[in-house]
């Protein structure tokens, strides 16, 4: 419920109070609610079929309208970004969409990775920027960003992945893709992991680093603001280097054409906000 509510744009308590009133104008129950969260009871999945026809013909009908109208308008694009990417880039993709894609009405809607796959398969959104490829035919690599160790004092330029994890370090909990990363990259590298607190968060995480409590490990663009404000430090993890691949994620309603034009603006935001080309622009 809550990320749905995310996803809408609504506090939670006025989700489920709209939900309470559907169920209660047809004396039926939608959701079977449990601990974990919710599931769609028969009257549910019935309901969720007709609303996913409406939206199909309401589109169908914006489509047609569109075509016969004489006034030009622009195709709204709902573009997903990762928190990070939000954060960090979302001023210049919007520029960069404006010079490059001026027939496209952008909105930009803040999600986490499996949040922007769930509303991608919903078509609640159109494109997604995510952390896996889970379906190689809709999904474009982007790049890869580095993971930098992050404190609230200066740090050398480089340090070996033993010796950060050898400091006290703040992370997230093992459920979160960026940990599982972490922990993957660090049993190859045969270095052990023993945070002394986790925290899902990245806002959260930084608060606590800035406060002193322990640095972190984080992706750039979790961190550049911070860093070019020279609120927090970071410095680069090698010996492993330590990256992660970011994709472009492409719903199946979406032309392969319009994902190919995103795909080329967001790699190119992407490349000119890099760690990389921040170190070089300061050598």
């Amino acid at each position: 419920m809550a990320a749905a509510a995310r996803q809408l744009n609504i506090a939670q308590p006025a989700l489920s109070g709209h939900i309470a009133q559907i169920e209660e104008h047809y004396a039926l129950q939608l959701f079977q609610r449990h601990a974990r969260g919710v599931t769609l009871t028969p009257a549910g999945e019935a309901l969720l079929r007709h609303a996913r026809r409406i939206l199909e013909n309401l589109s169908e009908a914006e489509a047609e309208l569109r075509h016969l109208s004489p006034v030009t308008t622009r195709a709204p694009v709902r573009l997903g970004l990762l928190p990070s990417w939000g954060a960090s880039l979302a001023p210049a993709i919007i520029q960069a969409t404006q010079l490059a894609l001026p027939d496209i009405a952008l909105r930009i809607v803040e999600m986490r990775h499996d949040e922007s796959l769930d509303a991608i398969r919903q078509q609640n959104i159109d494109l997604a920027v995510v952390l896996e490829d889970t379906a190689p035919a809709q999904t474009q690599l982007l790049g890869s960003e580095a993971l930098l160790y992050v404190s609230h004092v200066a740090v050398a330029d480089r340090m070996s992945f033993r010796d950060v994890a050898a400091l006290p370090l703040i992370l997230p909990s093992a459920a979160n893709l960026l940990r599982h990363q972490l922990d993957k990259a660090a049993k190859a590298a045969h270095v052990v992991l023993g945070p002394v607190m986790e925290i899902d968060g990245q806002d959260t995480i930084k608060s606590a680093v800035k406060a002193g409590v322990a640095g972190s490990i984080m992706s750039w663009n979790s961190i550049r603001n911070e860093c070019l404000d020279h609120s927090l430090s970071a410095c680069l993890i090698d010996d492993p280097e330590i990256t992660r691949n970011v994709y472009l994620r492409r719903g199946e309603h979406v032309p392969a054409n319009l994902a190919e034009a995103f795909f080329v603006v967001l790699r190119q935001v992407a490349e000119d906000n890099s760690y990389s080309r921040l170190r070089h622009a300061r050598t």
